[in-house]
């Protein structure tokens, strides 16, 4: 089984001197204090040095500030910037703050990943001076409109009317680009801290999907199947797709890079044909239409599959599905002719319901889905490649991160709000989104670094 790390695999885009920066940002809510003083607390409980956060200066009473707040008065600031040491500093509310200059860059260039909590004000500034030798992300803590208006509501402050327009505000300003870095607080918080610890740590898990065209008709026939039975047996629902290759774990910039990488070397469309209709106890294939592994699905996965493993695709390792054991597998063949096996039996699905189901319910649900016409009532056209951030058992907090059609070639482009990839050919844009799959997703292939097993 390969060991070659993502970082091995593909440099990231940017962020060639190490070290990376991360602001936090989010609206009112989102439990932005509690997942980060929590990922801070697991963070030292690992004994992990390679995250630090940052102190601010504030001219604030000291009985009122934090261990990550320095205070001082307005004259000492004011000094103090005056002196030039000061990297940013920002004005709120009659209260000054400020990141030390020296601080940041010296803890940048010892590859430091650094937590800073700023003003949205400062953002541009520091991705344009420090995001060419280093990787600055926004790191936004957020969650859905219900559920930022419930927890407001719960607070007792405002009425439904006050709090529903403060979350609509705060919504459309939600920065956006593939330097944001989305935790959706959707779940527990055990996994709300797992993820921004993974996030601060740059190894968020990633998958890549294929999914349907979410204009087309088919996208909305099993979209509609699968929320259907997500309601009728409590669950939570997800967005189609088939998952392409086993999940990978990294930067957001280098999961990026390589879902650019394997966008372009895809063919335009894919037909995902299905032959059976299946249940299981593993929640992420309770229900499933199974797809037949077809020469172009072949060639799709073994190719995602190169470039994201073996540093494969043009002049790369050749990775190809072959017969091994009760299944195929995906193997690495070397120059000696000799056969690497990279995963258990690769099974292509679609996913109709998650679950954790009883033998009877899920032999129920099966059969609803097989009736009809069956498995092959299910079929779609895969027209886009997805990368999600997959980490962790609670779906619902996964995040889309960008989306393209399947064939194009992603360059990287300067972001700015709601701008994404560019398509080579001139006048075309491709989306870089930081939107939530709200109805979470399926199939994120367990991470290759701690096991072969292809998962969800």
């Amino acid at each position: 089984t390969p060991t070659t790390t993502m970082c091995e695999a593909a440099a990231a885009g940017g962020g060639g001197g190490g070290g990376a920066l991360y602001l936090s940002s989010g609206p009112s809510g989102a439990g932005k204090d509690t997942l980060l003083l929590g990922a801070r607390a697991d963070l030292r409980t690992e004994e992990d040095e390679s995250v630090s956060f940052m102190q601010r200066h504030i001219t604030r009473d000291p009985s009122k500030c934090t261990d990550l707040e320095i205070p001082v008065s307005l004259n000492e600031f004011n000094a103090m910037e005056a002196n030039g040491d000061f990297a940013f500093a920002w004005d709120a509310h009659g209260t000054r703050y400020a990141l030390n200059k020296a601080t940041l860059e010296g803890s940048l260039r010892a590859k430091k990943r650094m937590v800073a909590n700023v003003s949205r004000s400062i953002v541009d500034d520091a991705r344009r001076r420090y995001g060419d030798e280093h990787e600055v992300y926004v790191l936004l803590i957020t969650a859905d409109d219900a559920a930022l208006e419930e927890r407001l509501l719960g607070r007792g402050r405002e009425t439904r009317e006050e709090v529903s327009a403060r979350v609509a505000r705060a919504k459309m300003m939600e920065p956006k680009g593939e330097h944001v870095v989305k935790i959706n607080n959707m779940g527990s918080v055990n996994t709300g801290v797992e993820l921004v610890k993974k996030a601060l740590q740059g190894d968020l898990k990633y998958s890549l999907w294929l999914a349907p065209s979410q204009s087309s008709p088919e996208y909305g026939r099993l979209q509609t199947r699968i929320r259907a039975m997500a309601v009728e047996h409590g669950t939570i629902p997800f967005e189609p797709h088939l998952t392409l290759c086993p999940s990978f774990s990294g930067t957001q910039t280098e999961a990026i890079r390589l879902a650019r990488q394997v966008a372009g070397e895809l063919p335009t469309s894919l037909r995902i044909r299905h032959t059976a209709v299946s249940n299981s106890d593993y929640k992420f294939r309770c229900v499933t239409a199974d797809a037949e592994l077809t020469e172009e699905l072949t060639y799709a996965a073994a190719t995602a599959t190169g470039i994201v493993h073996g540093g494969g695709g043009v002049g790369g390792d050749k990775w190809e599905w072959r017969a091994e054991g009760a299944g195929s597998g995906i193997v690495n063949v070397d120059p000696d002719g000799a056969l690497t096996l990279m995963a258990e039996a690769y099974k292509p699905h679609t996913s109709v319901l998650y679950g954790e189901l009883s033998d009877a319910d899920r032999a129920k649900a099966a059969a609803a889905v097989a009736g009809a016409n069956g498995a092959a009532n299910l079929n779609w056209e895969a027209s886009d490649l997805v990368l999600m951030m997959t980490t962790g058992n609670e779906h619902q907090c996964w995040v889309e991160v960008a989306r393209a059609p399947l064939g194009m070639s992603w360059t990287s482009v300067e972001q700015s709000p709601g701008l994404g990839f560019l398509k080579s050919q001139p006048g075309s844009v491709l989306a870089t989104t930081t939107a939530t799959c709200d109805q979470g997703g399926c199939c994120a292939a367990s991470d290759r670094r701690s096991r072969s097993r292809h998962g969800r």
